[in-house]
């Protein structure tokens, strides 16, 4: 495979990554502040971005970006005190 060719299939499965986790909000009643894990690597803290700014920017929800890492993240899944976790 090509370097190019890796690099679209890298971007696509971001893609229908986000529309998969953007989809459940869709015909949400209720506007509150969704709220993103921000990882400590690169690509997800990169993911955790894009995915807030389309979900603030194109849907109109309220996001919030909360700096962790893997396992306090998941805890914070469980617990409900974060929303979304990108990776």
């Amino acid at each position: 495979m090509t370097r190019k060719y890796k690099l679209g299939i890298k971007l696509l499965m971001v893609a229908l990554g986000a529309i998969l986790i953007l989809s459940s909000f869709v015909g949400c009643a209720e506007e509150r502040t969704i709220v993103f894990a921000e990882l400590g690597w690169d690509t997800a803290g990169t993911h955790a971005h894009v995915a807030s700014f389309i979900v603030e920017h194109g849907y109109g929800y309220p996001t919030e970006l909360i700096p962790t890492d893997t396992v306090p993240g998941m805890v914070g899944i469980q617990q409900g005190s974060l929303d979304v976790y990108m990776e």
